[in-house]
């Protein structure tokens, strides 16, 4: 479960809060529909003015667009959306094929689905080809390489490995955040505790060094 965030260019059902707005958003495909959700900054929504964007891609698995899958519920991804748009930044995030609201048609049993939904064996195979060293090469934009100090999942020397790989990028190390970009303690029990608890925000230092990069690029 890993995430990607890349600056994107997006301008329907309108939900608001006290801190922002957003807009669910639907992509037809020839089986089926993507959802997703734009998220505006309150102060900007009925302004001409041009916003950047985050799209936020989760990672694999049946993960949807809040950090959540059929079991635990963290808003992970919810939360890094309203944390954005506080610092003036728009985002999309969506459900991916067969995850959440995107619906795919497909003859497979429900209970097995997250684990065998058409999209997947062609996603495993892809992905098993790619090289995030050699991919992150190739980029001629500016980089941005996050990783928590606590994540039990991906260690930080994958994040090592990308700088190598890319000394101009920037690489930040956030003391004591988890994989699902959360603060967790040295306590295993503690860290995976926090997978399923939806009340825990996000890491605040995240919250800050994304948008400082996001903005400097304006």
């Amino acid at each position: 479960m890993k995430y990607f965030i890349l600056i994107y260019i997006c301008a329907f059902g309108l939900v608001s809060n006290a801190q922002n707005y957003e807009e669910i958003k639907h992509l037809q495909l020839s089986n089926g529909q993507l959802e997703g959700a734009l998220r505006l900054p309150d102060s900007l929504i009925f302004t001409s003015q041009k916003l950047p964007l985050a799209l936020i891609i989760a990672g694999s698995g049946p993960t949807d667009r809040n950090g959540n899958n059929p079991l635990m519920t963290n808003n992970s991804l919810k939360m890094l959306a309203e944390g954005l748009a506080e610092n003036g930044i728009a985002s999309l995030r969506y459900d991916k094929r067969g995850v959440g609201t995107s619906k795919i048609v497909a003859e497979v049993p429900p209970m097995l689905y997250a684990l065998f939904r058409p999209s997947v064996q062609p996603y495993l195979i892809s992905w098993f080809a790619v090289n995030p060293q050699e991919e992150i090469q190739k980029l001629k934009i500016p980089v941005l390489i996050i990783q928590g100090t606590q994540d039990i999942q991906v260690g930080t020397n994958e994040a090592e490995l990308l700088h190598n790989a890319k000394p101009d990028a920037s690489k930040i190390l956030i003391n004591g955040m988890n994989h699902i970009l959360k603060p967790a303690g040295l306590e295993r029990s503690k860290n995976i505790a926090t997978y399923n608890d939806p009340n825990i925000a996000i890491d605040s230092q995240l919250i800050i060094e994304i948008s400082h990069f996001i903005n400097s690029l304006q």
